[in-house]
């Protein structure tokens, strides 16, 4: 849960990741705000993993 106490489930997760431009996506302080939301958010790494796939982030190179 975020300031808010809105709890960041998987589609919430996709929504974010959509919103940063791709170039954008793997530079260390958008990296670190995820790694946040995953401690956090208790997110697994499939499930982070999924999220990169299905909004479209290439982070394959």
């Amino acid at each position: 849960t975020l300031s808010l106490s809105l709890p960041i489930n998987h589609h919430t997760l996709i929504q974010l990741m959509k919103l940063i431009p791709p170039r954008e996506f793997m530079k260390d302080d958008i990296q670190r705000i995820f790694r946040f939301l995953k401690h956090h958010e208790k997110i697994s790494e499939r499930e982070y993993l999924e999220a990169v796939e299905m909004s479209g982030q290439n982070v394959g190179g």
